[in-house]
């Protein structure tokens, strides 16, 4: 987050930087035409000799200053303390010329704005922008507070150079404006070009990441296979019961890698290798009944399976046994001390809810808001990889996982998937 941070405000400060200097290569010209037309119109009046050289030395001054400055930026860029200093010295040099003209009643006057207005837009919200409006808030304060050190332009003339003076006052502000806002622009682009290549990046890495998982899942299932049925081999001679005995928690250890292997093999299987058709969910309730009777029975849970009528979803027959067969292993082992398994489901709606529901000793309501992350807390103490698998296969057919569960009064877990269109069934 910092880094990112600090990347933008780098980008910022150097697209500012150049359109900055852009300003003040350009300003030159916008002054020296406003100055000009202002030099003549008080020039030809009937103002004092002296009022008209003292104005007219010190706009000659600001001209030669912004092309000696123009000149010099021609083969460098500005940097922020330059153009602070540049904006302070151009707004003093616009309140004595203001207080050359009459003061509080000067035609000068509304140019003062302007080195506010590009401070503002270049340094944002910083101390610089702010000293910068500070001063120039401050001169405008001084020239209506001083008597003016010569009187007022002639009423001939006055009118014409105000409008002069807002001419290049909008001009330097539109300048600014669309100089400053095209680099923010830039800016905006360059983040958005570097966040599209971060997110490539991350994509492409979790793509090899998850191809390199699932080839070493199943370089390690093959041998693990071996040395289980090496065990079991082992496990059938004539053994001590201490023997047997560590025998048996090796074996049930190894069960516990191969299902962990086995479901993270099922969970990397990529999401374009869904083919959805037409589902009986009975039938597959009887099938997942079948395929877990037998593991039920070693821990003396009877499975029992309430088969709806004609109920159908549009959905990866395979991917939904998978999910099935996780939710029924995890409720069986759940029931350490025996129990019902219950399977079934309803229409409600346009939803088909499957449920699986388990009388084992439930689970806490911090461990059920984590169910399906990986590696989530569990009470059977499997690695919560097949019910981030369940997760998985819901979302990926526009349905949900929703679990109730309450320790000591068992889980009902309920599978929500969209039925098949026109299908009727339980309500």
């Amino acid at each position: 987050m910092l880094r990112h941070m600090d990347t933008t405000q780098r980008l910022q400060r150097d697209q500012v930087r150049v359109a900055s200097t852009r300003f003040l290569r350009v300003r030159p010209l916008v002054v020296c035409a406003g100055a000009l037309l202002n030099g003549a119109l008080l020039g030809t009046s009937n103002a004092p000799r002296a009022q008209v050289f003292a104005v007219g030395g010190v706009l000659a001054a600001a001209i030669v200053f912004f092309a000696l400055e123009s000149f010099v930026l021609r083969r460098r860029e500005v940097t922020e303390r330059w153009l602070f200093c540049s904006l302070l010295a151009t707004a003093a040099a616009l309140a004595c010329a203001a207080s050359l003209t009459g003061g509080v009643g000067s035609p000068l006057l509304p140019i003062l704005l302007a080195p506010a207005a590009v401070g503002a837009l270049a340094f944002g919200r910083t101390a610089s922008a702010h000293l910068v409006i500070g001063a120039s808030a401050a001169l405008i304060v001084l020239v209506f507070a001083s008597p003016p050190l010569a009187p007022s332009v002639p009423a001939d003339r006055h009118a014409a150079m105000g409008a002069v003076s807002l001419l290049v006052t909008l001009a330097l502000v539109w300048l600014a404006t669309t100089g400053i806002g095209e680099a923010h622009g830039r800016v905006a682009l360059a983040l958005d070009r570097m966040r599209r290549g971060v997110i490539d990046e991350a994509a492409l890495r979790a793509k090899e990441a998850e191809a390199l998982g699932a080839r070493v899942a199943h370089e390690l299932r093959n041998p693990l296979t071996a040395a289980k049925a090496l065990v079991q081999l082992v496990g059938r001679a004539d053994l001590p019961d201490k023997d047997a005995k560590r025998l048996s928690v090796a074996l049930e250890e190894m069960e516990r890698m191969e299902r962990t292997l086995s479901d993270y093999l099922s969970l990397a299987r990529p999401l374009t290798d869904v083919n959805p058709e037409r589902v009986d969910v009975g039938a597959v309730l009887d099938g997942t009944a079948a395929l877990v009777e037998a593991r039920a029975r070693e821990t003396g849970v009877r499975v029992v399976v309430e088969a709806p009528a004609a109920l159908r979803v549009l959905a990866d027959p395979r991917r939904i046994r998978e999910a099935l067969l996780n939710l029924c292993l995890n409720g069986i082992a759940a029931m350490r001390d025996g129990g019902e398994l219950t399977l079934s489901a309803q229409q409600n709606g346009t939803l088909a809810l499957i449920h699986v529901v388990d009388q084992g000793s439930g689970m806490s309501a911090e461990v059920a808001a984590h169910i399906g992350e990986k590696f989530a807390p569990s009470t059977s103490g499997g690695s919560g990889l097949g019910l981030l698998l369940v997760k998985s296969v819901a979302r990926m057919h526009g349905g949900a996982l929703h679990v109730q569960s309450e320790p000591g009064h068992g889980t009902r877990m309920t599978l929500e998937l969209p039925c098949e269109p026109n299908t009727t069934g339980l309500t």
